[in-house]
């Protein structure tokens, strides 16, 4: 302040005279037959004018009238009659007033001399904040933050003006579109809150979310462009997603968006001030009605498939129970797609059913394409395939594709393990050879090759040693001098299980073994698996028992405690479905645009399977996780603890095949010994040998 206080002996005479300068304009003005500003009404005794200069400023300054209040409150600080504290007063209003009217010079002057009043003025918020604007008004930019900054990190400051400064400081960083650094300085700031930690933490939030009342909505819409979708709910981010919310709950329009965001904050945000969503709702509380309405399951709930329709609505109704005790609402309605009139009930739900989920099956689902129905609402169907239907305008997936499959195989396969020699073993059925088909269209796209492809007759397993015998054969001629590496079994896993001992009686135990999803739900009832046969199998599946997530926790935890059975694929797809629906809040008559630009931001949640994301144009995909079987089920794999078990039992492969050569040379070896004459032998002898040099040195050039 060494130079503020240098100036003020040099501006002094100059603020007499814009002093002078402003009083007689406002004669001049008051002589005018229009005027522009205010009477200051009758002249009063000259012992009077310091209370009447008092009375006006202090309306000049609740009126916001900056100019007028620079000039009263600059004319009783040199013609007043002012105690020590008014005088304080004084100074503080005229330091903002000529903040507000861009004149900084004397906003430092009336700091200036406030802080020779009284030197504790320095230690008040208001005194560094006019400061600061200050320095701003006089396009010091850096040196308003920087001063700023040095409050945020002086700890012999209260928290409650460090934090009123550190809002302050990112105020002015968004105004110059600086997010990222502001957004981590104010994380920082806030993980290093002092003790009490989550009262000091509580104080920021307040100030902060206090502060975003009057932020432009671009910028905060340039704030939320920003925001990671995993920390959305985590400071700062949660104080500006509650400041959207307000914003949201000011239109009518978009109130049912704006109650469904604040009921996902109040159960998902991370507030150190817990009454800080509920103090933000309650001024829209009482002219707005909670969002009404829900969500319809479509299932069959009766018949052959009852059991997997029970099990997500167990799911959907764990769900449920979750969002109600957050305080949120959430309607589900349930339809048997078993009984004759479930058409009838779909097309009879109320508008606020704004979502189905379902059908499960895909005769059903041709009943709603065929009726037209598709077009009335957003359906998510729990089938791999839309079949003719075009996903994402027609209606949704929730649920993996077969594409989904190969996609987490083959990325295992060829991307990380680099293997490019690949079979199918498929049964000889539609089902077999549609996934033989995908599954060599997508190995081709990565440039790998299917060196064979052969099929074996379902539910005849008399037969399959054959199948797998000519495949090998097949294999091995076509793939050349590279060695086949994996084969795809698209199979159930009562099939594979006695499909893959085949592969082994023919001594190709080195395959990586690649099964489909279906390999899941055996795997969950067989108790005799010989795993000997399975050391270099993987499988995908979206459900993993173990998964650690929160979601999937809450779900096995909630499940087991209400005695409604262990949790799974089915009870988890009616949990998320669920979650999402509520994410994607309220939609009157939804076109497939709207749908699809919802599910952007509600597919940022955690899931309790395996998470599902859909493109801008609704296609959706799964990130499929990846197990192989065990002796008690199946387990995720490790990349890089099966890549050297493949290299392990390759290299024992590779050693069998040497000594069983070397030994078949020499039974040779010594049959030639006693027919030396014998060409045939001699022959043979010479050939196994030019075999056996050739197979060692590809061994040593593969190490």
């Amino acid at each position: 302040m060494k130079n503020a206080r240098d100036r003020h002996d040099v501006r002094t005479p100059l603020r007499y005279v814009i002093f002078a300068l402003t009083l007689a304009l406002l004669f001049a003005i008051s002589g005018c037959a229009k005027k522009s500003l205010p009477s200051y009404g009758d002249p009063v005794p000259r012992a009077d004018t310091a209370t009447l200069d008092t009375r006006d400023a202090q309306a000049a300054w609740d009126a916001k009238d900056y100019a007028r209040s620079e000039m009263l409150y600059m004319h009783l600080l040199d013609h007043g009659t002012l105690s020590p504290d008014e005088k304080k007063t004084a100074l503080y209003r005229l330091g903002r007033s000529a903040v507000e009217i861009q004149h900084p010079h004397i906003a430092l002057d009336a700091l200036d001399q406030l802080s020779r009043l009284d030197p504790a003025s320095r230690k008040t918020w208001e005194w560094h904040s006019i400061f600061a604007d200050a320095l701003l008004s006089q396009g010091k930019r850096g040196a308003a933050q920087d001063h700023l900054r040095a409050l945020t990190d002086n700890t012999s400051y209260t928290w409650e003006l460090r934090t009123k400064a550190a809002v302050a400081l990112a105020l002015q960083q968004w105004q110059a579109r600086d997010f990222d650094d502001s957004l981590r300085e104010l994380d920082s700031f806030y993980a290093a809150a002092p003790e009490p930690v989550e009262q000091s933490q509580a104080g920021l939030e307040r100030q902060l979310a206090e502060a975003l009342h009057e932020l432009a909505t671009p910028t905060l819409n340039g704030l939320e462009q920003v925001t990671p979708a995993e920390r959305r709910f985590a400071f700062p981010y949660s104080v500006l997603q509650l400041e959207k919310a307000r914003r949201l709950a000011a239109d009518s329009a978009s109130w049912p968006r704006a109650w469904n965001l604040f009921t996902e904050l109040n159960r998902d945000g991370q507030f150190a001030d817990k009454n800080l969503v509920a103090r933000s709702m309650a001024p829209f509380m009482e002219n707005r009605a909670k969002s009404t309405g829900g969500v319809a399951l479509a299932l069959p709930l009766s018949g052959p498939y009852s059991e997997i329709g029970w099990k997500i609505v167990r799911g959907a109704g764990v769900a449920q129970w979750k969002i109600l005790m957050a305080g949120g609402q959430m309607d589900i309605r349930t339809v048997n797609t078993e009984s004759p009139d479930w058409m009838d009930q779909i097309k009879a739900l109320p508008k606020g059913y704004s979502v189905v989920g379902g059908p499960l099956r895909t005769a059903k689902f041709k009943q709603l394409e065929k009726s037209g129905m598709l077009a009335n609402r957003p359906f998510f169907s729990f089938l791999p395939s839309l079949g003719s239907a075009t996903e994402g305008e027609d209606a949704w997936r929730f649920f993996p594709s077969q594409k989904d499959q190969l996609r987490v195989l083959l990325n295992l396969a060829v991307d990380n393990l680099d293997m490019h020699s690949l079979g199918v073993l498929y049964p000889d059925e539609k089902y077999g050879a549609r996934l033989s088909e995908l599954f060599s269209q997508a190995a081709a796209d990565r440039l790998a090759h299917v060196a064979g492809s052969t099929s074996y007759p379902p539910g005849q397993p008399t037969k399959w040693g054959k199948s797998v015998r000519n495949f090998l054969a097949q294999a091995r001629s076509d793939s050349g001098a590279q060695r086949l590496q994996a084969v795809f079994l698209p199979d159930s896993w009562e099939t594979a299980r006695q499909l893959v001992p085949q592969l082994f009686y023919y001594d190709e135990d080195r395959l990586l073994i690649l099964g489909p999803s279906l390999w899941a739900q055996g795997l969950e009832h067989d108790k005799n698996i010989e795993a000997r046969y399975f050391r270099l199998a993987v499988f995908p599946s979206a459900w993993w028992p173990e998964n650690p997530s929160a979601p999937a926790q809450t779900l096995r935890t909630e499940l087991e405690q209400d005695a409604s059975g262990r949790a799974d694929l089915w009870t988890a797809i009616g949990y998320d479905f669920i979650r999402l629906a509520e994410r994607l809040g309220q939609m009157e008559e939804p076109s497939a645009t709207d749908v699809n630009r919802a599910l952007q931001g509600a597919q940022e949640m955690d899931w309790s399977m395996a998470p599902l994301e859909w493109t801008y144009d609704g296609k959706a995909s799964q990130q499929l996780f990846l197990f192989r079987p065990t002796e008690d089920g199946y387990r995720p794999i490790d990349p890089e603890l099966l890549s050297r078990r493949i290299l392990r039992i390759r290299a024992l492969h590779d050693k069998r095949e040497v000594l069983r050569r070397q030994a078949e040379i020499d039974d040779l070896q010594k049959a030639l010994d006693k027919k030396p004459s014998d060409k045939t032998l001699k022959q043979r002898v010479q050939a196994l040998k030019i075999q056996l040099e050739s197979r060692l040195e590809e061994m040593s050039s593969a190490q």
